[in-house]
């Protein structure tokens, strides 16, 4: 939440921004669903920024590390690292 944070100071609130990142995060689980209620806002962007440069021990990372992660957590059958082998050229704009 550190990254969300400080991505924070230059997007939005960092309050705002280190919350919606922790729903982002809980959204995940198989109980609660993936809600994001702040479409219309810049806290997606900024949200991806800080979830694209945030390693999943919370560790900054840069962009292209966290992309290599994901694809060698996820088999190549798995839609996630079919979509990311897709996304990742098109994203390669997003901070590092």
């Amino acid at each position: 939440m550190t990254e969300a944070r400080e991505i924070g100071e230059r997007f939005a609130k960092p309050p705002v921004l280190v919350a919606a990142a922790w729903l982002y995060d809980l959204g995940y689980s198989s109980e609660i669903g993936h809600p994001f209620p702040f479409r219309d806002t810049p806290l997606p962007d900024a949200l991806a920024t800080a979830d694209l440069t945030t390693g999943p021990g919370g560790e900054r990372v840069s962009y292209a590390e966290r992309v290599s992660g994901i694809l060698s957590r996820c088999p190549v059958s798995d839609p996630v690292h079919r979509t990311w082998l897709v996304a990742a050229p098109l994203s390669a704009g997003q901070p590092q």
